[in-house]
Formats: structure tokens, sequence, C-alpha cells
């Protein structure tokens, strides 16, 4: 009787084992199967429940953050994101990246190029982190850090279809910049006065 009840023990036990394992994938690919047919909404559940299951794929971070931001969710886009991070084997610096995307939809530039940083920490070529973070300085009016970074952007990408329009850009930046010294010394001989 012991014998039969281990060989049956033992079934359930591997058969369990196998169902976690199948099922699991299962939720992760359906989740991806439905962000790639563009239905970002009906995707965040599976996402949401693969992650609960071990050893899952861990690219689930970044298609989970992409839904909640494709769907207007940008916090929990960017928490997404960041939880991806802190996770062994992940991808950061593309969900570095994509935090940062996040972090400037939200209108929080200062973090968004604290997350663009990250991800050229990780690969210092990854020109449209370098475009993104530009961009970032741009919107917190640090004219000079913007223009480096545009000038980086176009040496790691010189053929790029933006090429004429970050020329113009950098121009009317450095126009900006003196303007805003010559400024600065009009205020103070006023004050001088």
């Amino acid at each position: 009787m012991n014998g039969i009840f281990f060989k049956k023990s033992l079934f359930l036990i591997v058969f369990f084992c196998f169902s976690i394992f199948v099922f699991g994938s299962e939720n992760y690919s359906m989740g991806e199967s439905l962000f790639k047919n563009n239905s970002p909404e009906e995707a965040i559940p599976y996402f949401r429940l693969a992650l609960t299951e071990p050893d899952v794929n861990k690219m689930v971070y970044n298609y989970l953050g992409l839904c909640y931001y494709q769907v207007g969710k940008l916090q929990e886009s960017l928490d997404t994101f960041l939880k991806g991070t802190t996770v062994s084997g992940t991808n950061k610096r593309q969900l570095f990246y994509n935090a940062g995307n996040s972090a400037f939809s939200l209108g929080q530039f200062d973090r968004a190029v604290e997350f663009y940083s990250y991800s050229l920490a990780a690969d210092g070529t990854f020109s449209n982190a370098v475009l993104n973070r530009a961009n970032a300085y741009f919107n917190l009016v640090q004219y000079q850090t913007a223009i480096a970074d545009y000038k980086q952007y176009l040496i790691l990408e010189p053929n790029t279809d933006q090429k004429e329009m970050i020329l113009r850009l950098i121009a009317l930046l450095e126009e900006e910049i003196v303007l805003q010294e010559q400024e600065k010394i009009r205020l103070a001989e006023e004050q001088e006065r």
C-alpha cells in the first residue's frame, strides 16, 4: 500500500511541477502575444501573473512596463521598469532607458536624466539614451549640457534623419546662451547705477 501511495504522490509532485512550468510560461507567452498584437490592456494581467511565477522570462518587466506606458499608466510603468532593474539577469540598459522615458512623460526631467545616464553607464554608445537625455536637459533649461549631448548624438548617429533639425536646435541654443549672458551683464550694470 505504501508503494502505491508513494508512486501516486511522486506522480502528482512531478505533474504539479511540470504544470507550473508549462502554465507559467503560458502566462508570459499569452501576454507577449497580446502585446505584439497591440493589445497592451489585455496583456497586463498575463504579465502580472507571470511575475508571480518562478523562472519567468526576464523580459516580463520590459513588456509589462511598456504595456502600462501605452495605456497611460505612467507611474506604474516607471515603477515596473525600476523594479526590473533590481532583478538579476535583466537588460539594465533597456529598463533604465524606458524608465527615463516614463519619467520624461511624467515631467520628471531630472529623474529622466538620471535614468538615461544609468542606461548609458550600461552602454555608452546607446544613441537613443543620449538624444533623450539631451531633450531632458533642454526641458531643465540646462542648455550647455543639452548641446553637449546633442553633439554626442550626432557623433554616434552621423547619418540620422534628424541631423539638420538637431544642428538648427544647437545653433538656437547657442544663441540663447549668448543672449542670456548679455542679459545678465545688462542687469548687473543696471544694478550698479
